[in-house]
């Protein structure tokens, strides 16, 4: 497992960049994409609770 160490024996694939490759069996690749999946849940809800805070002050006021 790598995790971003640059490996000099792998493709450089055009236009991303100098040490990247697409290695979707990578298990680095599965943690940052299920970070990132949580992180966007998570900021759905933040801005569902935010939209519904803003209604309820409006609609009392």
């Amino acid at each position: 497992m790598s995790c971003g160490v640059p490996d000099p024996h792998l493709p450089v694939v055009a236009g991303t960049g100098p040490q990247r490759r697409p290695d979707l069996d990578d298990p680095c690749i599965g943690v940052v994409v299920g970070d990132n999946l949580e992180f966007i849940h998570r900021m759905a809800e933040v801005a569902l609770l935010r939209d519904l805070w803003r209604d309820r002050s409006g609609a009392a006021g």
